[in-house]
């Protein structure tokens, strides 16, 4: 599996996981079902697919930025990856804030390997 692709999910979740355990809970679980419709709802879309594309980006800068310890520009990618996965919908949300299992990660990382 793509590990670069991984550490990015991760980045992902753990905007969303703040608030999860904020309200004291653990985040939703998502099956591989639900991981397939989210895959199929932006392959299907282009504006979405655009969206998803500069996510995967987004997380090659932050990666970046990581390596640097450039506090400031992790502050606005984390921001930025925030933002536009919001423009995915809830959907989108739960499933990257989810912990996935191997096949569920592959169909994320396949639809990665789709942006240019």
């Amino acid at each position: 599996m793509n590990t670069k692709f991984v550490a990015s999910i991760a980045v992902l979740a753990s905007l969303s996981i703040v608030p999860a355990f904020a309200q004291e809970k653990a985040p939703p679980k998502a099956s591989k079902a639900e991981v397939q419709k989210v895959v199929d709802s932006i392959k299907g879309d282009k504006t979405k697919m655009a969206e998803f594309c500069n996510i995967m980006k987004l997380q090659g800068d932050y990666q970046t930025a990581a390596e640097k310890k450039d506090d400031k520009a992790l502050t606005e990618l984390d921001k930025k990856m925030e933002d536009s996965s919001k423009k995915l919908g809830p959907d989108f949300e739960k499933v990257t804030s989810s912990d996935l299992d191997d096949e569920s990660a592959a169909l994320l990382d396949n639809l990665g390997k789709s942006c240019k």
